[in-house]
């Protein structure tokens, strides 16, 4: 949909943004880093993509198979990792570096704007996971309705 590539691109535009500022500034790049696990749902992706091009692999038990495994990767390695990554980077790095070491008070203002910057794009990207993930979750749902072919029929077909 023309919604879904958008998101593609703000997602991207965010990360690449984000990653520049990171590694030029040499801030928050531990996080952007652990941000990469998020890929290991793409490999279900791209399994879903491929087997959805042919219509034998549609209606195999593996397509549902390979569904369920796409919601629960997404679901542990983008949504709850984000999250959690968002509470690290926000609570336990800049709330500490502002309050308890007295940030605000020594440092240059481009550099206290940094963590907010990064912590805005970081949220972002998390908000872009959280609709994907609702798309991937109806289109599961979708597939486990459907009716499904056996390994044992498509070959005694």
């Amino acid at each position: 949909t023309a919604f879904g590539d958008k998101l593609v691109i703000l997602h991207h535009v965010l990360i690449i943004t984000a990653f520049m500022m990171g590694v030029y500034t040499h801030i928050g790049t531990f996080y952007m880093a652990s941000f990469l696990i998020n890929e290991t749902s793409t490999v279900f992706y791209n399994i879903n993509f491929i087997m959805a091009s042919t219509p034998e692999w549609k209606q195999h038990v593996l397509y549902k198979v390979n569904g369920i495994l796409l919601a629960l990767s997404f679901l542990v390695f983008r949504i709850i990792w984000n999250a959690f990554n968002l509470y690290l980077m926000a609570y336990h790095s800049w709330w500490k570096l502002a309050v308890q070491r007295r940030m605000w008070f020594t440092e240059p203002l481009s550099r206290k704007m940094l963590c907010p910057m990064l912590s805005s794009l970081a949220l972002g990207h998390t908000v872009i996971n959280g609709i994907w993930f609702w798309f991937i979750v109806v289109a599961v749902m979708r597939k486990l309705s459907r009716k499904t072919v056996t390994t044992e029929k498509a070959h005694a077909e």
